[in-house]
């Protein structure tokens, strides 16, 4: 947040453009913020995804060894 402030200010804005300029850098901030984490939502929820569907497969084989096994004896 400093550097939005001191870039302003090599920029030589002052008073109500500084202002301004200072607001619509700091709402493109809070936007890469936000999209950074949903971004980060998503990929925890399609891990938790692939985990699931890893384990549905590891007990479907489960199932089906264990059929096997049965109509072996």
């Amino acid at each position: 947040m400093e550097e939005i402030v001191e870039q302003a200010d090599l920029l030589g804005y002052r008073g109500e453009k500084k202002e301004e300029y200072l607001k619509q850098e700091f709402k493109l901030l809070s936007e890469r913020q936000e999209k950074r984490e949903e971004a980060e939502r998503q990929e925890k929820k399609e891990e938790a995804e692939h985990q699931e569907r890893k384990e549905e497969a590891k007990r479907q084989a489960r199932e089906k060894k264990e059929e096997a096994d049965r109509r072996e004896r």
